[in-house]
């Protein structure tokens, strides 16, 4: 809803706007959400304001989505979710995606892509976390990361941690498709 992250829009607040309380989604924003229902889209959360969170949360019914973000309990960082918004996208169905750029991550390492995953797992189940790259608008990626062809390296990590095939294909891919299966009218 709020564009880049450094701009708010007119349908919404941006998270960088950290400062501004009081506005989230505007009335042409709240148009927006109802015709986007109507055609099966699926509001993306990624750069929304607390607020603008929580209103396309109450002008809205089905799923939505965080398409790259980090989660705030691995890494305090105003860009990332807290539990609470976790825990809301998971009880409409939605998917989290974690976010690649290392200033959100907390570290440098494929490690921390990791343990922002686990934290979603740990607190709603593995069908609400996904990747979520931002390969267009990383700055700083975990080191030894240069593309998409270096996502091998994660997997492998994922296997040395424990993680079942199962658990490794939703994360890959399958609940993103599963979210945006079940967008379709």
């Amino acid at each position: 809803m709020g564009g880049y992250e450094t701009d708010s829009n007119d349908l919404g607040r941006s998270s960088y706007h950290r400062g501004e309380k009081t506005r989230g989604v505007t009335p042409l924003g709240r148009d927006v959400l109802e015709c986007m229902e109507g055609l099966g889209m699926l509001p993306d959360l990624a750069h929304a304001s607390e607020t603008t969170f929580d209103d396309v949360l109450k002008y809205t019914k089905g799923p939505v989505m965080v398409s790259h973000t980090g989660v705030r309990s691995v890494h305090p960082s105003w860009r990332n979710i807290n539990d609470d918004q976790i825990k809301a996208v998971a009880q409409r169905g939605g998917v989290i995606g974690i976010i690649y750029e290392t200033m959100f991550l907390g570290g440098r390492t494929f490690d921390r892509v990791i343990d922002h995953l686990e934290h979603i797992m740990t607190l709603v189940g593995e069908e609400h976390a996904a990747l979520g790259s931002d390969w267009g608008g990383c700055l700083l990626l975990p080191h030894g990361m240069k593309s998409a062809s270096d996502l091998p390296r994660l997997t492998k990590n994922m296997t040395e941690r424990g993680w079942t095939k199962r658990t490794m294909a939703k994360v890959l891919g399958e609940n993103a498709v599963r979210l945006l299966r079940c967008a379709l009218p």
